[in-house]
């Protein structure tokens, strides 16, 4: 057998044209720096490393360079770009380089397509490619925007655990990729293994229970897929060939179902296996205990409870083994036992005075094969003291008007009877005060209040707001005669401080307690308490026709 030295000098007696041509190429254990003979464009691979090289230099002192693909000059290039599955099975443990070429491969089938990109060589209209021997159909390749050409091409490579595909382009550029077969791990058993929880006999939604996975080898992955009867999840685990997972059960609606799994598992390689479904079931029933509630009947006449009084509960509950009433809060007492189903249930007030929003009813379903719990609350309300009565109005109330009255209890209230107002008069629904200008001026008092709350009980007194102010009045026009100089306002002024007065024509006057003014000072005065009086001579004399207005108001 030639040496490697001998091989170098064979191919020197062809042109390096030739060489390309034939892609023919040197194998041993040459160094890639070693100074051989060698024409350009040949190439090395090295058995140790399985890294191809080309000579790059020169004949005499050739210079190797690692080669991932490419070309030589207006030789074309090709570059493998990924490796993928015919059909079924994986190719992982990829090794790329410069983040694009394909260099290393593990596959767990035989049946293998590569995909290249490619160069037209100079002498080519387009790529003239082979894999590992094979014409591709230039017919299959396709012209991208970036003027390459792609191209996809099915090979067997049944009968190589270890071993390289090799892109050739008839002008003499190559791309390598090492390719390793690894067989796909296989599950030879799947099987729920665990318990269920407590004493149940099904199991319900996000329950949990044990199942062993046992595969032909060392995984490092077991992903349960999803199938409607357990929920999927993926699980890192340590390698080796026996796992112990903790599946969560699904929703599988309501009635009984042998429910099972599906699990597929992962080498270190990447290697996926196919999925397969357990090879037992288990009981699983998502179904849960319904609980209607209906009425709440109160005593008589109430919709709240007061002292040691009971309501009842109404309701209804289906598919349940046992069930426990409560009270959340401890406001409530069940009446007979809390263990023992009643349409009816009974609750007493054992305790707060005012609650009418605060869930203190409890009621709690469990059937016992799937330990499916279901929890009803309600709210019973509770007014056991009298409620607080504020009231509101303004700050003082002018006549003649209609001033709103608002009635503010601490309590929801389902009725207000009767209430009193010694100055003005309060309309039926007490939310109204009027105040005429007879209206006596000064402080008014609400009294004899009779309001009852939800439990019946009677508020009759006032906790604010009793007291209200009548004073001032609504602005007016009043005509005066001619050449008075009194006229009368209709109500009696309270505060003079509060006056505010002008003539019809717009000119302000100004309010004085002296009785007497000059001539235009503009002054008026008030007299028993009710009277406007006009000061200025110039005003009530120049009045001849009895034209003249006052515009008047206290305000507030």
């Amino acid at each position: 057998m030639a040496t490697t030295e001998e091989k170098l000098t064979e191919f020197q007696r062809i042109s390096a044209k030739e060489f390309l041509a034939r892609q023919l190429y040197l194998t041993g254990t040459v160094a890639p720096d070693a100074t051989v003979i060698a024409p350009l464009g040949a190439f090395y691979k090295d058995t140790v490393t399985k890294i191809r090289y080309e000579n790059n230099g020169t004949v005499a002192a050739p210079v190797w360079e690692e080669l991932i693909g490419g070309g030589n000059g207006g030789g074309g290039s090709v570059f493998i770009l990924d490796i993928t599955p015919q059909s079924s099975g994986n190719c992982t443990d990829k090794t790329l380089a410069d983040g694009a070429v394909l260099t290393n491969v593990t596959s767990n089938t035989n049946l293998v397509t590569v995909h290249f990109l490619a160069h037209r060589a100079a002498s080519s209209y387009i790529p003239r490619i082979t894999v590992n021997g094979n014409i591709v159909d230039h017919m299959t390749l396709t012209f991208n925007s970036d003027g390459l050409y792609e191209g996809a091409f099915d090979i067997d490579m049944t009968g190589d655990t270890t071993g390289e595909i090799v892109a050739s382009n008839a002008g003499g550029a190559i791309s390598t990729c090492v390719w390793n077969f690894a067989a796909a791990p296989v599950v030879t058993s799947a099987t729920f293994t665990g318990s269920m929880p407590g004493a149940q006999t099904e199991l319900k939604e996000d329950d949990t229970i044990d199942v062993t996975i046992v595969a032909d080898q060392d995984v490092d992955r077991v992903e349960i897929v999803a199938n409607g009867d357990v929920k999927g999840s993926v699980h890192d685990v340590t390698a080796g060939d026996t796992h112990v997972i903790t599946v969560t059960i699904d929703d599988v609606g309501a009635g009984a179902v042998a429910g099972d799994f599906d699990v597929k598992v992962r080498t270190a390689s990447g290697s996926w296996s196919d999925e397969v479904t357990s090879s037992n079931t288990v009981q699983m029933n998502n179904t849960y205990p319904v609980i209607n509630m209906g009425v709440l009947n109160y005593p008589a006449s109430q919709t709240a409870l007061k002292d040691a009084e009971e309501v009842t509960v109404n309701h209804t509950i289906d598919d349940y083994d046992t069930v426990t009433y409560s009270s959340q809060n401890g406001d409530l007492g069940v009446v007979g036992d809390a263990n023992t189903f009643a349409a009816d249930k009974k609750y007493a007030r054992v305790s707060g005075n005012y609650s009418v929003s605060t869930q203190n009813v409890r009621i709690v379903a469990v059937r016992a094969a799937n330990d499916a719990s279901t929890t009803a609350n309600k709210v019973v309300k509770i007014a056991h003291v009298a409620a607080v009565l504020d009231i509101v109005t303004a700050s003082r109330l002018r006549s003649p008007d209609d001033h709103d009255v608002t009635l503010n209890f601490n309590q929801q209230m389902t009725s207000t009877d009767a209430l009193s107002a010694d100055l003005g008069s309060l309309n039926g629904a007490f939310d109204t005060l009027t105040i005429t200008d007879a209206t006596a001026k000064g402080t008014g008092t609400f009294s004899a209040v009779s309001a009852f709350n939800l439990a019946n009980i009677e508020t009759t007194t006032i906790g604010s707001g009793a007291s209200y102010t009548v004073g001032g009045f609504l602005n007016r026009n009043i005509a005066v005669p001619a050449f008075q100089q009194t006229v009368a306002i209709g109500t009696d002024v309270v505060d003079t401080a509060k006056l505010v007065a002008s003539t019809g024509a717009g000119v302000p006057l100004v309010y004085t307690s002296n009785g007497t003014a000059a001539n235009g000072s503009k002054e008026y005065t008030i007299v028993n308490d009710s009277d406007f009086k006009i000061l200025d001579e110039e005003i009530y004399n120049g009045n001849a026709t009895g034209e003249l207005t006052i515009n008047v108001e206290e305000t507030i």
